[in-house]
C-alpha cells in the first residue's frame, strides 16, 4: 500500500501536469490574499494547463522565522515550509485535498504550485453572494468536511484552521477541497493536541426552514467555545451527518460568476526587510527537500505520526 502511495507521489511530481517550469507560467488573476501573501491562478504558456500558485512573501516568512528562532523552533516550523511538507505527505491520498506539484523561491516569494479546481471558497459564497444552499447541499458539504477532518484524525493530524476561506466548493459537484495546512498540528500527548480535537467553525449559515438536526449541528460546530464544539468523531455520529444525503441542486453554485480579487496592499514598513542569509538558509532547506523527494517522503510514515526533520539552521543571526 505504501509503495503504491509513493509511486503515485512520483507520478504527481514528475508527470506531464507537473512539467511546467516557473518561466513558462503566466499569471491570470489573484484568487485570494492572506496574512503572508496571495494565491494566484497561473497558466502554463505551452500547454494551457492551469494551476493555483500560493505565493508567500519572503519578508513575511523572515518575520515568522525570527520569532521562531527566539522561541528555539527550527526553520522547518515555518507555516509555509510545514504546509509544503504536509501537502507532500497527503499528495494523492484523497480527493478532499489538492495535489502539490512543485515549490521553491521565485521573485521574492516562496511559491507552492498546486492543483487548480475551478472552485470557489465557502467564504466567497457567503460574502459575495446572496444565495442560500438547500438543506441537502448543506448536509453534503458538512458531511464531507467532517469526513475530511476524521480522515486527518486517523493520521494523527488536526487542521487547526477550518474556516470558510479554507473550504473550496467545486460548482459542478458540490464536493469540497480542504486547503491551507500552515497551522496544522500533529495530535497525541507529545504534540500537545488531542486526537479528538474540536472542529473549526463552518459558518454555513441557516437555510430557511432548516430542520432542528441541521440547526443543532451547525450551532455546535460554529460554537465559539472550543470546549463545547463537536469533534470530528462526535460530528460523524450526529443525526444530521449520519443521515444519508438526498438529492441536491448544484445549479445555484454554477450560476455564481467568478471574480478575481484585488491583492491586499502590503505593509510598506516591512517590504524588503529580509537578509541574504535568510534566503540562503531557506534555499538550503528547499534543496534538502528536493534532493530525492521520494526518499524524503518515505520518512512520512502513513502508520505513525510524522516528526518533522529538525533543521540545524535555527539561528538566523549566525
Amino acid at each position: 500500500m505504501i509503495t503504491v502511495v509513493f509511486f503515485a507521489l512520483a507520478v504527481f511530481l514528475f508527470g506531464p501536469k507537473a512539467n511546467a517550469s516557473s518561466s513558462q507560467l503566466e499569471s491570470v488573476g489573484c484568487l485570494g490574499s492572506g496574512s503572508q501573501g496571495q494565491v494566484w491562478l497561473v497558466r502554463c504558456g505551452s500547454t494551457g494547463t492551469k494551476f493555483a500558485e500560493k505565493r508567500c512573501r519572503l519578508w513575511a516568512l523572515a518575520q515568522e522565522a525570527e520569532m521562531d528562532a527566539r522561541a528555539g523552533r527550527p526553520l522547518d516550523d515555518l507555516e509555509a515550509v510545514k504546509e509544503t511538507d504536509f501537502m507532500f505527505y497527503l499528495n494523492g491520498c484523497h480527493t478532499f485535498f489538492p495535489k502539490i506539484y512543485d515549490f521553491g523561491i521565485k521573485s521574492g516569494d516562496y511559491c507552492m504550485l498546486l492543483e487548480y479546481n475551478c472552485a470557489h471558497s465557502l467564504d466567497y459564497f457567503i460574502s459575495k453572494t446572496k444565495i442560500q444552499f438547500d438543506h441537502e447541499l448543506v448536509r453534503h458539504i458538512s458531511k464531507q468536511l467532517v469526513e475530511a477532518c476524521e480522515y486527518l484524525a486517523n493520521y494523527n493530524v488536526v487542521h487547526c484552521d477550518i474556516a470558510p476561506r479554507n473550504v473550496l466548493i467545486m460548482p459542478l459537484t458540490g464536493n469540497i477541497k480542504l486547503i491551507d495546512f500552515g497551522k496544522m498540528r500533529w495530535s497525541g500527548t507529545r504534540f500537545g493536541m488531542p486526537k479528538d480535537a474540536p472542529l473549526g467553525t463552518c459558518f454555513l449559515g441557516f437555510p430557511d426552514g432548516a430542520p432542528f438536526t441541521m440547526t443543532d449541528f451547525l450551532t455546535r460546530t460554529m460554537c465559539r467555545q472550543v470546549v463545547t464544539r463537536l469533534s470530528a468523531e462526535q460530528a460523524l455520529r450526529h443525526p444530521f451527518i449520519s443521515a444519508p444525503v438526498g438529492p441536491f441542486n448544484v445549479d445555484i453554485l454554477m450560476q455564481v460568476p467568478y471574480e478575481f480579487t484585488e491583492p491586499k496592499p502590503e505593509n510598506e514598513k516591512f517590504i524588503g526587510q529580509y537578509s541574504t542569509k535568510f534566503v540562503q538558509v531557506l534555499e538550503a532547506l528547499i534543496a534538502k527537500r528536493k534532493q530525492g523527494i521520494s526518499q524524503f517522503a518515505r520518512s512520512y510514515s502513513l502508520q505513525q505520526p510524522f516528526t518533522s526533520p529538525q533543521s540545524s539552521m535555527t539561528n538566523l543571526e549566525q
